[in-house]
């Protein structure tokens, strides 16, 4: 199964000449940890919640005056729609990351994927191996009596 189907198909995005500001004001309206940097069409970025405790609030920085391009993620990590959960995770792992835009060549942006979102399908995924496992077990199988 392919990533697209785990992710927030509603992307959410902002222009690189937003403010902090604004574009914090933004997700905390819609509730969303990152935002997209888009700018015609494409993905230049991507702003989260890290970024502005680390890039914004640590360094004291004005987010009144502060564009978005300045303090954004980039160049930005992303997945195709085509790979795979397991992908995905190995991606956030090795960069340190916990959202990642779900791409399309072709189309562009489809989606964004967070990390607990890809960590709740695997524990999905595992709490029905083990179900399949102990019926498994449990059943009477070859050999039984």
């Amino acid at each position: 199964m392919g990533v697209l189907n785990l992710s927030k198909r509603k992307v959410t995005s902002t222009h690189p000449s937003a403010t902090v500001q604004e574009t914090v004001e933004k997700m905390a309206e819609l509730e969303i940890s990152a935002i997209l940097v888009m700018e015609n069409g494409e993905l230049r970025g991507i702003f989260t919640e890290r970024d502005l405790l680390r890039r914004v609030v640590a360094t004291r920085l004005n987010p009144k005056e502060l564009p978005i391009s300045e303090v954004m993620s980039s160049p930005t990590k992303t997945v195709l729609a085509s790979d795979s959960p397991e992908d995905a995770l190995r991606i956030m792992r090795e960069c340190e990351i916990r959202h990642l835009p779900v791409v399309d060549p072709k189309v562009g942006v489809l989606g964004i994927l967070s990390l607990p979102l890809l960590l709740n399908h695997r524990i999905d995924q595992l709490n029905s191996e083990t179900e399949s496992l102990a019926a498994f077990i449990n059943a009477d199988g070859p050999g039984g009596d």
